[in-house]
């Protein structure tokens, strides 16, 4: 592994869990096999190999339906995805993932309202004509606990715009949730976005009208145009109902775009579970100065780090998001350690 320097700013870790108890919710887990990456110049929807999940609802309601994955195009062409349930397409229907050679991962959340019952879900892609659509390592994952978890996709429709350099709320990505007892709120904003090239995006969540953790994050400093998406924390909450709105803003002289956007807002905070239990755990390192590491083997990021008591039989979710960039065109490469 080459020898680089990078640079993190700030990030937040969710934890999800669930375990198998009716009624409890469910969380679906699936990481494809480590291996050679996998492509098609299929420009009709083809299955994502070994992105499908078969799962049980137990009564009618929402779903968070979540891909990541390395991806990239060769031929500078747009690479869809797009995610179904029994054959019929959530929602926003498609999205572009990635468009061009730009390497790296990438994820978004799909909204579903789905009856109770058995139920399949798939993750399909297709490119542009002339281009090939590329896979490495890649995971889906599917929450159906919508008493703790619930995820809004705004309309699809013509991209939104802004220049303003002072926060604005983004159209339709509003949403109340409700606690039955004091906790925290895990919100996820996701969306395809560009900016005026040199210039950045800033993204903020509201709740109760006031700053969730971080404060606010570069959503987009570059052109490229395909997903993106951060998680925010709002800890402490008191019981009741809690309104979150997602804003945006960006540097003077600029104009950003988003498409199609999801918001998804988890609720409960606890540490140590009981079977039929289920949870959302976050940990948010404070605003700051970046952390930055030359290391070329794995070191542990800090302020990143958590611990959970879970029953036997659950599932584990792990996900990071940050501003990250690193110097001379190389590579970062981040892991996740259980145990």
């Amino acid at each position: 592994m080459a020898k680089y320097k990078l640079f993190l700013l700030t990030l937040s870790l969710v934890f999800a869990v669930a375990s198998q108890a009716a009624g409890a919710g469910y969380l679906y887990v699936k990481a494809a096999p480590s291996g050679p990456q996998v492509g098609e110049a299929a420009t009709s929807w083809t299955d994502v190999p070994d992105l499908a999940i078969s799962l049980f609802q137990y009564h009618p309601g929402n779903i968070c339906i979540t891909v990541s994955a390395e991806c990239y195009t060769l031929g500078d062409k747009r690479m869809f995805v797009r995610a179904l349930v029994d054959g019929e397409t959530a929602s926003p229907s498609d999205v572009i993932l990635v468009n061009g050679g730009f390497r790296g991962t990438h994820s978004f959340q799909f909204a579903a309202d789905i009856d109770g019952g058995q139920h399949h879900v798939v993750i399909q892609y297709k490119v542009d004509s002339g281009g090939t659509a590329q896979f490495g390592d890649r995971t889906l994952w599917v929450a159906t606990a919508p008493d703790h978890i619930y995820t809004i996709a705004a309309p699809s429709g013509p991209d939104i715009s802004t220049s303003s350099s002072s926060f604005q709320d983004i159209t339709h990505m509003a949403m109340s949730s409700d606690l039955a007892q004091p906790g925290n709120l895990i919100i996820t904003f996701n969306a395809e976005a560009e900016i005026t090239p040199g210039k950045r995006m800033f993204l903020r969540a509201l709740v109760d009208g006031q700053a969730a953790q971080p404060s606010d994050v570069v959503f987009c400093a570059s052109p490229f145009y395909g997903t993106r998406s951060f998680t925010f924390s709002a800890p402490g909450l008191a019981a009741g109902s809690h309104t979150v709105v997602m804003q945006w803003q960006v540097d003077g002289g600029a104009t950003g775009y988003l498409g199609d956007r999801t918001l998804t807002v988890g609720q409960i905070d606890q540490q140590t579970l009981a079977a039929g239990e289920s949870a959302i755990v976050s940990v948010s390192p404070a605003s700051g100065a970046s952390v930055e590491t030359s290391s070329s083997t794995f070191a542990n990021v800090p302020g990143l780090q958590t611990n959970v008591t879970i029953p036997d039989n659950s599932h584990l979710c792990v996900s990071v998001c940050g501003e990250a960039y690193t110097s001379n065109s190389k590579r970062m490469f981040v892991r996740a350690t259980i145990d």
